[in-house]
């Protein structure tokens, strides 16, 4: 959770030039605190789904720091590596490069065309099964509408309206992306979050279905699809705030 807050912070920042350098930390930190309060109103499960006899709060609260500051650095070192090239040709540190305005990007291009089909994949899978969970001699299939798939399809209509925003009206098309790139994170977060913990999102008369004995809960299709399609939208976000305006021609 705070992996992917911080990953967040780093889409929010980049068509702000260094911002993702600060946005980063403070949304990890956000991650952290958000990742805590909602396993502590999950019940008493650590960070891996298994039960823990310790203060919920407590529990997942130094699970998620410990980990957290393990991963800490490799993240901000991958922003760097990544970032650092594009704030070096932003402010013209080559040498004698004269930089002129970019050519318009074409209206429609495969990356604008890859995110409205993720999009329409993650509509789809909010009405397909998500949870499966099989119970003595009858199994229980839960649909993505009954869940969070709401939330999930409506994020996906969002992609899609940037995206025809980005070709037929004066929305830039880095706007555009940056959109694409967060709703499709906010959709693969929810399908992961689900993921993690599959036995809590089946209930039975308001008890989990994990109190039941010989009880085997397992994701189906549906929330498969929903964050695979979710992720493969935030990298096409990502993909068209870089590469989707042709480089700006040098003169000289």
């Amino acid at each position: 959770m705070a992996i992917a807050s911080s990953w967040l912070g780093f889409v929010i920042g980049l068509s702000i030039g260094w911002l993702p350098i600060v946005a980063a930390p403070a949304f990890f930190l956000f991650g952290l605190a958000f990742y805590s309060a909602w396993a502590y109103q999950r019940g008493t499960r650590d960070g891996f789904g298994a039960h823990t006899e310790l203060v919920p709060s407590e529990n997942i609260g130094l699970a998620s720091v410990g980990w957290g500051l393990a991963l800490f650095v490799p993240i901000l070192a991958f922003y760097a590596i990544v970032h650092l090239p594009t704030i070096w040709y932003k402010h013209g540190l080559v040498v004698g490069a004269r930089m002129t305005e970019a050519p318009a990007s074409p209206h429609w291009t495969i990356i604008r065309f890859a995110s409205i089909v993720a999009a329409v994949a993650v509509i789809a899978a909010a009405f397909m099964p998500w949870v499966k969970a099989e119970v003595f001699f009858f199994s229980i299939s839960i649909n993505g509408m009954d869940r969070d798939g709401p939330y999930t399809a409506a994020l996906g209509v969002a992609i899609i309206v940037a995206i025809l925003a980005s070709v037929y009206t004066r929305l830039a098309s880095r706007h555009a992306f940056t959109a694409v790139a967060v709703f499709g994170a906010a959709i693969a977060l929810i399908g992961f979050l689900t993921w993690i913990d599959v036995q809590g999102a089946v209930d039975v008369d308001g008890s989990e279905l994990e109190a039941l004995p010989f009880v085997s809960v397992s994701p189906q299709s549906g929330l498969v699809l929903t964050t695979i399609a979710g992720a493969i939208a935030a990298t096409l976000g990502l993909a068209g705030i870089r590469l989707d305006a042709p480089p700006p021609k040098r003169n000289g």
